[in-house]
């Protein structure tokens, strides 16, 4: 799999509600010059918290499309999980505040999914909330990170500890952005569609592998990034802060998101692939789900080139003291040995708990499934 650059698939606008609220997606190629032009119909000066590298890539062209029609200031930063914290949104919020904005100014996240994070928590609290604009560069962000409300930065021992919600009124998709992006990043935002089909969309699977077979051309790539859209377009409508049946999008992000906080040698998408292979091994051994489903996950995860074990060095004690305070630790009844997991019943079906999304599952028993992770058990699955 390996991503070409010909064809122009056109512009499209897309309406994305949360509920009674939306926000709206132009997605495109080559769009973000022109789309840049009209950003004063949001805001009177721009603020944007930039990836580093993406900044150095691009940072003419975007200073001199703005700096033309309004002032802007950049902040570029290390685009980890080591920065993604309180500090770094103090740090950036006290610069910001020394420059004297105005109330009318925007926060431009310019980045993938962490970029968008930090910048999504800072717009919600300056001012008790200016307006935020998305220009995502990575296809996590793209067709997953940026629709959401939900804005957070990390704790000392758990993700996503510390946040708000606040909408965005603009994303500006540019996947021309991709073609910069490294095959490893390009993985770990299908792996986050390869989820949605697995929890709940089972039916786009077979488009999915389709399109996974051939050269990424921007026609596909659009694809992609509107199959991750519409996916979960249908969710946030419902359910626009993600607690109710929106939660069913944390599937494998339990032990996903612990895996990646505890080895560093993860990205977010490859880690959130362990963790459903986590996930679907627990709800094997519980009798939920055939072997023939945990082989499903396993062949959709080799079309991204997800690795199917952990390292052997894996720290599991560790990773185990994050999965127990997962942000969604106290969302149902659970006893202090269990902690809340989505599992799923069938391919494409969540397991339903008494009316809950979320199921107490037992520290051994995600103990059990690290363990399982560290041989080459899914490795040698096969029809």
């Amino acid at each position: 799999m390996n991503i070409s650059t010909i064809a122009d698939p056109g512009t499209r606008t897309i309406t994305f509600p949360f509920g009674n609220a939306e926000t709206t997606i132009r997605l495109g190629h080559e769009i973000l010059a022109d789309e840049l032009k009209m950003i004063t119909t949001y805001c009177t000066e721009a603020i944007i918290i930039a990836d580093q590298y993406v900044n150095e890539l691009w940072y003419n062209e975007v200073y001199a499309i703005l700096s033309a029609i309004l002032p802007v200031r950049i902040y570029a930063i290390d685009a980890t999980e080591k920065e993604k914290t309180l500090s770094t949104v103090s740090r950036l919020l006290e610069a910001i505040m020394a420059t004297a904005p105005s109330r009318s100014c925007a926060i431009i996240s310019f980045g993938g999914g962490l970029t968008g994070n930090v910048a999504g928590v800072i717009s919600g609290l300056l001012f008790r909330g200016v307006q935020l604009i998305h220009i995502p560069t990575t296809l996590l962000a793209m067709s997953d990170a940026i629709l959401s409300q939900k804005q957070a930065v990390n704790g000392p021992v758990s993700k996503n500890s510390f946040g708000l919600y606040h909408k965005a009124a603009l994303n500006i998709i540019d996947i021309k952005y991709l073609a910069t992006l490294d095959l490893l990043h390009l993985h770990g935002g299908i792996i986050e569609i390869v989820k949605n089909c697995l929890a709940f969309d089972p039916h786009a699977i077979v488009d999915l592998s389709n399109i996974l077979q051939s050269p990424l051309v921007p026609g596909k790539l659009m694809k992609l990034v509107e199959m991750g859209i519409l996916q979960k377009r249908g969710l946030l409508q419902q359910d626009p802060h993600e607690k109710e049946i929106g939660i069913i999008l944390e599937y494998g992000h339990t032990v996903g998101h612990s895996l990646e906080l505890n080895t560093h040698q993860l990205f977010h998408g490859q880690a959130v692939g362990l963790g459903m292979l986590a996930a679907a091994y627990i709800a094997q051994r519980r009798g939920w789900i055939s072997e023939a489903a945990v082989i499903q996950h396993v062949e959709l995860l080799r079309l991204c080139e997800c690795p199917l074990r952990i390292a052997a060095q894996t720290d599991i004690e560790k990773v185990m003291q994050s999965v127990k305070s997962d942000n969604k630790k106290g969302k149902i009844m659970h006893t202090p040995e269990e902690t809340p997991m989505v599992l799923l019943d069938s391919i494409g079906s969540v397991k339903v708990n008494q009316g809950s999304y979320l199921v107490p599952v037992h520290l051994a028993e995600i103990a059990d499934a690290l363990s399982v992770l560290k041989t080459d058990y899914f490795e040698t699955l096969s029809r």
